[in-house]
């Protein structure tokens, strides 16, 4: 049977079926859409634009996000660091040793370049997202469904816990 969220949330005590509305003590708080608006007892407040676009991130971390009018993300602002997109191919944070950029085969993303000379395989899972990155040294770096690093290994982007915003990361 689902539970409703907590009243305190911002939009009432909404029942989400399948939402997990708490886990351990920690709230989680839902908008109308679905999309999480709270979680760990209110430090995150996350807003999202008219099409459930992430917009805003508060509270334990700071980040905003741009959308272009074809709804593709152009800008990303993690706590200080500025980060512009060209469509889902490359990413620009002001400096050529972070330069991102992805590689495609068959309509999927394989590869990644970080700079000039670095780079990373994608090894997706059954569903298709990325399970594991591989460098040419040989060196796989696992991550869990959260995000979490698995492994000690290397891998291009060390990451606590993430939230999914159209294709992109933020810790």
């Amino acid at each position: 049977m689902p539970t409703a969220q907590s009243a305190s949330c911002p939009d009432g005590a909404l029942t989400k079926p399948h939402a997990v509305v708490t886990a351990g003590s920690n709230t989680y708080c839902y908008d109308g859409n679905g999309n999480i608006v709270k979680r760990d007892s209110g430090s995150f407040t996350l807003v999202y634009d008219s099409e459930s676009r992430l917009t805003t991130v508060s509270g334990g971390a700071s980040a905003t996000f741009v959308y272009d009018g074809d709804g593709n993300r152009v800008k990303g602002t993690v706590g200080a660091t500025t980060t512009s997109y060209v469509r889902s191919h490359f990413e620009w944070t002001g400096s050529t040793s972070t330069m991102v950029k992805y590689y495609y085969h068959g309509g999927k993303r394989v590869a990644m370049r970080v700079g000039a000379s670095t780079w990373y395989f994608l090894l997706t899972e059954h569903l298709g997202s990325t399970a594991r990155t591989a460098t040419t040294s040989g060196t796989v770096s696992c991550a869990s469904a959260l995000g979490e690093r698995t492994s000690t290994a290397g891998g291009p982007r060390q990451r606590r816990i993430v939230l999914q915003a159209s294709g992109g990361m933020i810790q």
